[in-house]
């Protein structure tokens, strides 16, 4: 019997991914981590097991294959929902958070695909919408007519995901806090080799379900090349600050963590140590048949 690791390993060597520089992350360290899908460098997403029990056979969940992108085979997958929606109900899904390169470009988008229960279409990626203005949101810039903010909002929520294009590379995975994703990529443009060390990064603040920004950005420079780490950290206020660290360096980007509320689109409410879960994850089980 294959198990899932055994599978994770298999499919890769079945269906191959790029490992030249059109691949996000190729240059940066990544952690690789369970999943119940599998993403291809040309952008099919299959779902090949349900809480880390096997499926059959994968499923194919999405074909995002007419974007041309090369899609990164690490992603994360979080349990999501829209409080309301223009059904009039609450959306409950899993969204895929995956990065994806545009070779025509050079640079890295940042995309999103909502993966429903019992999903039986295969989405496209005309199916997705491209990110909300973040001008328009903000109101600086009037939408195109007759749309307004909200119809577009509407659009969104309707829509089985977003897309967002990065300034040059990112270098890892998004950080997804209070529903806000925190995205850091290198702020020029590679073309035939990895960046060199000093690096200056961009970190982005995007609203995890129309991804516009929520903040301006922070500009930092990392020294050297490592890993690096988000952290939480109490502020005397009773307040939780927003951290990246690498080694004994940090820089604090957002003074006080704020979550998305549903009273509107740009709405949010800044959280303080009370309201925060105060539970560190561990460690993550998954189905394991004949394990004793």
């Amino acid at each position: 019997m294959i198990n899932i690791l055994q599978l994770s390993v298999l499919l890769p060597l079945l269906w191959p991914h790029s490992s030249s520089l059109d691949t996000p992350l190729h240059c940066f360290d990544v952690e690789a981590g369970p999943s119940d899908y599998i993403v291809q460098s040309s952008g099919q997403i299959y779902r090949q097991s349900s809480a880390g029990q096997l499926l059959s056979e994968p499923v194919l969940l999405a074909d995002l294959s007419d974007s041309g992108w090369h899609f990164s085979a690490h992603h994360k997958a979080v349990q999501s929902w829209l409080p309301v929606t223009v059904l009039g109900a609450q959306q409950h899904f899993e969204q895929l958070i995956l990065l994806a390169r545009d070779p025509s470009g050079q640079f890295d988008q940042l995309v999103i695909v909502r993966i429903f229960p019992q999903q039986k279409t295969v989405w496209q990626f005309a199916d997705l919408q491209p990110h909300l203005s973040d001008d328009v949101v903000a109101g600086a810039v009037l939408p195109s007519q007759p749309d307004t903010v909200e119809s577009l909002w509407q659009q969104v929520q309707q829509a089985p995901g977003w897309w967002r294009p990065l300034p040059g590379w990112a270098v890892q995975l998004p950080q997804l806090y209070a529903g806000m994703l925190y995205i850091a990529s290198t702020s020029e443009q590679q073309t035939s080799s990895c960046p060199d060390y000093p690096l200056d990064l961009s970190v982005k603040v995007i609203h995890m379900h129309s991804g516009h920004k929520t903040k301006p950005e922070v500009e930092i420079t990392v020294p050297h090349t490592g890993p690096l780490h988000w952290q939480l950290r109490v502020t005397p206020e009773q307040q939780i600050s927003v951290w990246l660290e690498q080694d004994a360096q940090a820089w604090q980007l957002d003074a006080a963590l704020q979550q998305i509320t549903a009273e509107c689109l740009d709405c949010y409410q800044t959280l303080d140590l009370s309201q925060w879960p105060q539970q560190i994850e561990v460690a993550t089980f998954w189905y394991e048949e004949g394990a004793y």
